[in-house]
């Protein structure tokens, strides 16, 4: 699902790029859209939302859109996880040097 919001006055300093695991339980999806929408709606941040599932979805949002995000944005990345590995769905993981190396150069 793709979401984005703007809010007025709201510099590209306070701008978050959310990239969100995919989990489903039993028909409900958790979501952090909610508190992302709350910050737009009283101006504390304007905010990009992306669900990711995989490794190869991570690397393209990674490489197109976070690149283009204003050096002073903030990348939140919301996943389960265990030790040493970051879960994009119950199918996909990657390890947290993967992890690092994708950023490297980006942060």
């Amino acid at each position: 699902m793709i979401r984005q919001r703007t809010s007025r006055g709201i510099s590209d300093a306070h701008r978050i790029y959310c990239i969100e695991g995919v989990w489903n339980y039993e028909g409900y999806e958790p979501s952090v859209e909610p508190l992302l929408q709350l910050l737009a709606n009283h101006n504390v941040c304007s905010y990009m939302r992306r669900d990711c599932a995989t490794v190869g979805e991570l690397e393209y949002y990674l490489e197109t859109e976070w690149s283009e995000y204003p050096d002073r944005s903030i990348l939140f990345i919301l996943t389960h996880g265990s030790t040493g590995k970051v879960h994009l769905s119950a199918e996909h993981q990657l390890s947290l040097e993967q992890l690092g190396e994708l950023l490297e150069g980006r942060c």
